[in-house]
């Protein structure tokens, strides 16, 4: 079987990602700085986390086929990869809560929220093989919630649900 570790390099210097497959260690490597952390690992053996980089921000990663990928940011200088499923489908956090994919790179999960909702996305924890994604932020009233993130089919009419106010 497959486990992602972190360890910590035998200078006693930062942690590094590694893959444990089979009684083989892997180091992932990192995106150019001294540390990286490995987060999660899918079926497949790809692995997300977070990387220095040689400049010394973090960013999100995917490691597959032997290669770390820097997935970027939303605009900021940092971004971590918490979860991947089997479809190789990275979420984690940056600015706000980010989906991203090959296809399509990173998303602003804010951006795919339904006009009128006063949910605040703060950092994507969890996605499912149906791409169901649990993230974590705030409601209207500041309260920090739970969100459950459905995905919709293209081309499929949306509306928006306001729940009324708890008393």
């Amino acid at each position: 079987g497959q486990t992602r570790v972190n360890i910590p390099t035998p200078e006693g210097l930062p942690l590094h990602a590694f893959l444990w497959d089979d009684g083989v260690m892997t180091d992932l490597g990192t995106l150019g700085g001294p540390m990286s952390i490995a987060w999660d690992i899918n079926n497949a053996g790809q692995v997300t986390g977070e990387s220095d980089t040689a400049s010394g921000e973090f960013h999100a990663f995917l490691y597959g086929d032997g290669a770390m990928k820097d997935l970027g940011t939303l605009g900021g200088g940092s971004s971590e990869g918490w979860d991947i499923n089997n479809a190789g489908q990275v979420v984690g956090s940056s600015t706000s809560a980010f989906f991203w994919d090959a296809a399509g790179g990173m998303v602003d999960l804010q951006t795919q929220v339904a006009p009128g909702s006063d949910a605040t996305l703060q950092a994507a924890v969890a996605i499912n093989d149906g791409g169901f994604i649990a993230v974590n932020g705030y409601n209207g009233g500041g309260e920090f919630r739970a969100f459950l993130l459905t995905p919709i089919p293209p081309g499929t009419p949306s509306i928006s649900i306001r729940w009324p106010s708890r008393m």
